[in-house]
């Protein structure tokens, strides 16, 4: 049976289906032996089994520190240990919309496992640094970053970006799939054309498309976290626990499954010492797509005073 290897956020990933949104991390050779597997059962059936999902069938479960998710005419997945992800596909699967929870929720659950911090936040490449904008669902982190690569900062990573800690240096990033989800009000403030993008099979009115970036992936570090809120354009820094609240606020992803994991403390001193090596920033302005541009150039002039 033929397999795929990549190596993604540092990890060797063996794979039954195909993911061709990591093809720029696909390995040159099998591993010797694999960080993570991902399985595909042949066969239609249920991985999960939880009275939750009779409530809300897309709601992620946890159960004996396992991970399921169940979405409708895609698939059942399953995540053990941070090492296996099963899928079973539905009878009339979706494999786009597979791939697309499986390097989203699915792999949050992997790196969680594994004791990987993710942020839920955009990222883009300043030099040879990273900037980060973290925000809840709807606050525009894409856009954000799809106005800056507009401007010469190449996108890093749609809403999740993994973290690393080395030890002789500052929190790194690590590039995602070069693939990027927008509204329609936010394509057409960019100019960019609707046949140039997918429907995005997880967000309903959201398009993806795929962005440029160079073909070295490796992990850079982080420069500065923007927060990101709405009101009167401005950039402020904030400092202390002020700083903590709103960063946990803005960048936990599924923190409900962070806990019932048995994550939560682990994940909490990343956010800690996280916030001792970057500078964070709340970073406001107002709703509207067509105001963008001009929040944008504040950004960028922040930004640019960062390397000063």
């Amino acid at each position: 049976m033929q397999r795929w290897c990549y190596q993604y956020h540092g990890l060797n990933v063996e794979s039954d289906i195909e993911i061709p949104e990591l093809d720029l991390f696909a390995a040159r050779e099998p591993f010797p032996e694999a960080d993570v597997l991902i399985t595909l059962e042949k066969s239609p059936a249920s991985l999960i089994s939880d009275d939750r999902l009779a409530i809300s069938p897309r709601l992620p479960v946890v159960h004996d520190r396992e991970f399921g998710l169940r979405i409708p005419q895609a698939a059942d997945f399953r995540v053990q240990a941070g090492r296996r992800i099963l899928i079973s596909p539905s009878a009339s699967a979706d494999f786009k919309a597979i791939r697309q929870y499986l390097l989203g929720s699915v792999w949050a659950a992997v790196c969680y496992q594994r004791g990987i911090f993710v942020v839920h936040a955009s990222a883009v490449r300043d030099g040879n640094a990273a900037v980060m904008f973290c925000g809840a669902s709807g606050h525009g982190k894409s856009t954000t970053a799809a106005f800056l690569s507009e401007r010469g900062f190449p996108v890093l990573n749609d809403d999740l970006s993994c973290c690393s800690f080395p030890a002789d240096g500052g929190p790194q990033i690590f590039p995602s799939s070069p693939r990027i989800k927008l509204w329609a009000d936010a394509l057409q403030a960019l100019g960019l054309p609707h046949n140039d993008a997918e429907a995005c099979r997880v967000r309903t009115g959201k398009f993806r498309l795929r962005t440029h970036r160079s073909t070295d992936h490796k992990p850079l570090p982080v420069a500065a976290v923007y927060l990101l809120e709405w009101g009167e354009p401005g950039i402020r820094r904030l400092s202390g626990l002020n700083a903590l609240r709103q960063f946990l606020h803005a960048a936990t992803y599924r923190g409900r499954v962070i806990e019932e994991l048995g994550e939560l403390s682990n994940y909490s001193r990343h956010c800690v010492h996280f916030l001792e090596q970057v500078p964070v920033f709340q970073f406001t302005r107002h709703r509207s797509v067509s105001e963008a541009a001009e929040a944008t150039e504040l950004l960028t002039g922040h930004i640019s005073g960062l390397r000063l």
